[in-house]
């Protein structure tokens, strides 16, 4: 990490997005959900001009990324989380810890009621500690088994 040792966050708009932001944020998802977890899917599904961009920074380098989708978008009744996102390197430092919190808290401070998010299988522990509940069976969406999640406050 930067001296500072924690991340620079920042949450921002689409129309406030930078070409350098958004290039870096779409090479990460990229890099990740693409190369590393070998899924061919269609990441850019024109959902992210209506989203708000959640950024961590280390310096100059992109080290964790979410994309918060507003009540009425992906879902009728709640709000989303999704593209979430830490490089391989970055794992395992609590980073995507304070990353889906800072999400959750992002939501809750705009007065959202319900979250959505579609967690891979293999992380629905992981999504429960922070309040998700399993919503039905689990499906297979761009190769890879996810179950849809929801956290109501």
């Amino acid at each position: 990490m930067s001296d500072a040792g924690a991340p620079r966050w920042e949450c921002l708009a689409f129309a406030d997005l930078d070409a350098r932001r958004l290039h870096d944020a779409l090479e990460l998802r990229a890099r990740v959900f693409v190369v590393e977890q070998a899924c061919v899917f269609n990441d850019l599904d024109g959902l992210d001009p209506v989203a708000e961009h959640l950024f961590a920074w280390d310096g100059d380098a992109l080290v964790g990324y979410a994309r918060l989708l507003p009540v009425g978008t992906a879902y009728p009744d709640a709000a989303s989380i999704g593209r979430i996102v830490v490089p391989a390197e970055r794992r395992g430092t609590g980073l995507g810890t304070d990353l889906v919190a800072r999400a959750i808290a992002i939501l809750d401070e705009r007065g959202t009621a319900k979250i959505v998010l579609n967690a891979q299988h293999a992380l629905t522990d992981y999504y429960a500690a922070f309040g998700f509940a399993s919503t039905g069976k689990p499906y297979i969406l761009d190769d890879i088994l996810h179950i849809e999640m929801i956290r109501t406050r």
